[in-house]
C-alpha cells in the first residue's frame, strides 16, 4: 500500500473515531431505544390479576374507546398526570373497551399518543358496562396502596377534569399505607 493511500486510511479513521469520541474524550453511550407501545387483550380475571400486581403503589386507570370523543380529548391530560407521578409511586394504567374489531385503530390512538404506559383492552365486550360498574364513558379510577378504590370519576355523573383526578392522587399519595 502507497505511503499516501495509507495516511489518508489513516486520516480517515482517525477523524471517524474522534466524532465517535467527541471533543470531551468519552464515547457516548448508544441511543435508547424509545419503548415500544403495546396494546394486550385481557379478560376480567386478567385485568383483577394486572390491577392486584400493582398493590402498594397508587394505580390510576383510565377507561376509554375510540368511539367515545370526550375519552380520545381526555387522553393527553392521562399521559401527563402520568409523565409528572409515574416516579412517585403512581401506576397509570389504559383500559380500551374497544370491540376486537377495532384494536388496531386502538393501538394506533395509542402510538400517536406515544402511550407506553401498560396499555389494555378488555376482551369480555359482553360484560363490561356490568363487570366496571358504568353508564358510558369516560371513566377513571384511582386505587389506593392498599389496592382499594379511593374515587370513581364517572363523566355520566359527574363532569371531571385531570385537575380533580390529580388532586385525589395526591390525597391517595399521602395516606398512610
Amino acid at each position: 500500500m502507497s505511503m499516501v493511500r495509507r495516511a489518508l486510511l489513516l486520516g480517515l479513521l482517525a477523524g471517524t473515531v474522534a466524532s465517535l469520541v467527541g471533543i470531551s474524550g468519552e464515547i457516548p453511550a448508544a441511543p435508547r431505544e424509545a419503548t415500544k407501545v403495546e396494546l394486550k387483550t385481557v379478560t376480567y380475571k386478567d385485568w383483577e390479576k394486572v390491577l392486584a400486581s400493582h398493590k402498594g403503589k397508587v394505580v390510576v386507570v383510565d377507561v376509554w374507546a375510540t368511539w367515545c370523543t370526550a375519552c380520545m380529548k381526555k387522553y393527553p391530560d392521562f399521559l401527563d398526570l402520568n409523565k409528572r407521578y409515574a416516579d412517585r409511586g403512581v401506576v397509570c394504567l389504559s383500559l380500551t373497551v374497544d370491540e376486537k374489531e377495532n384494536h388496531a385503530p386502538a393501538l394506533k390512538f395509542l402510538t400517536a399518543k406515544n402511550s407506553t404506559l401498560p396499555n389494555y383492552r378488555y376482551e369480555d365486550k359482553e360484560e363490561w358496562q356490568d363487570q366496571f360498574k358504568l353508564k358510558g364513558l369516560p371513566v377513571t379510577y384511582v386505587f389506593g396502596r392498599d389496592g382499594k378504590l379511593v374515587k370513581k370519576f364517572d363523566v355520566n355523573e359527574e363532569e371531571f377534569t385531570f385537575k380533580d383526578v390529580e388532586q385525589v392522587v395526591q390525597k391517595a399519595l399521602a395516606a398512610k399505607p
